[in-house]
């Protein structure tokens, strides 16, 4: 077996960007802030963030189960 086996595919560097971008169109504003890409001073943030919930959901959620609850 040779040890330099050269795959049958390699895509070129347009290709990985164009696919790295179709990519990041799909991504949710939480999943780009998790990513933390900010394109505009080309530099990433190594801050690391917690992540976050939708306050309002839980509330909603909790008041739901309440009302399902016998009385």
């Amino acid at each position: 077996m040779s040890k330099h086996h050269v795959p049958s595919y390699l895509p070129t560097p347009r290709q990985i960007a164009l696919a790295c971008e179709q990519i990041r169109a799909n991504w949710t504003p939480a999943e780009q802030r998790r990513r933390n890409i900010d394109q505009s001073a080309g530099e990433q943030s190594s801050a690391w963030l917690p992540p976050e919930i939708s306050l309002m959901s839980c509330v909603l959620s909790s008041r739901k189960n309440l009302k399902e609850l016998p009385a």
